[in-house]
């Protein structure tokens, strides 16, 4: 993965830099849909391992995620734009009825946007991590709230299981459809301010992760 190289100011100090390592490698967006689908999945299966290491960076004594707070207020901007969607009662009933889920949760390094969208892949197959600019210390469940925009389904599904190595954790899928819930509510709110076709392209988004979750009331996603 990317590694940091230097962070500073510039511009008097009103503007932050960080510079990171390179690494050689082709978007995975790109790449991976020309791929047959068992290596599909097998780039996801690395994906989620290397996600996993990721993950074993824990956060200093003391840290919290804070993460139900902005669910809650992110509920409260969805209601006050009134933006619908097809699934979006099953969506905020089901966040709203499992808000205790995410409370006293592991704390660990994560990288905010995981998918395709932030990997690259070299001629040999090897699979980089790039984009580190919305990484966090939060829930590592997090972190697969937005795999959904992976550019494949088997991609998707061999990166759950490259992550949990066919030992599914408990709650695992619960989490994993909560964080995505609530990515789609934040999601729309962004859009919203921006309309147009941004407005447009994210309902269709979140009524295709409604979908695969079966209006949030199955929590194991179809592609799985």
């Amino acid at each position: 993965m990317t590694c940091p190289l230097e962070v500073g100011s510039c511009n008097e100090e009103r503007l932050v830099y960080a510079l990171y390592s390179r690494i050689n490698g082709f978007d995975a967006d790109l790449v991976v849909p020309k791929l047959h689908t068992p290596v599909q999945e097998r780039c996801g299966r690395e994906a989620g391992r290397m996600l996993r290491k990721l993950h074993s960076l824990k956060c200093p004594e003391g840290g919290k995620d804070g993460y139900a707070e902005k669910i809650r207020l992110e509920l409260e901007r969805f209601s006050s734009y009134a933006v619908n969607f097809r699934g979006d009662k099953e969506a905020v009933d089901f966040l709203k009825s499992n808000e205790g889920i995410a409370e006293n949760r592991p704390v660990c390094a994560i990288h905010g946007n995981y998918g395709t969208g932030s990997l690259v892949i070299d001629k040999k197959g090897g699979i980089g991590i790039i984009g580190f600019g919305s990484w966090a210390w939060g829930d590592p469940m997090r972190d697969f709230a937005r795999t959904r925009f992976s550019c494949s389904k088997s991609f998707m599904k061999g990166l759950v299981g490259g992550y949990i190595e066919e030992n599914i954790p408990e709650d695992f899928f619960k989490l994993m459809a909560y964080y995505t819930a609530a990515d789609v509510i934040a999601e729309i709110n962004r859009a919203y301010l921006m309309g147009g076709e941004r407005l447009e392209t994210a309902r269709r988004q979140a009524e295709t992760a409604a979908r695969e979750y079966n209006g949030f009331g199955g929590t194991i996603p179809s592609w799985y």
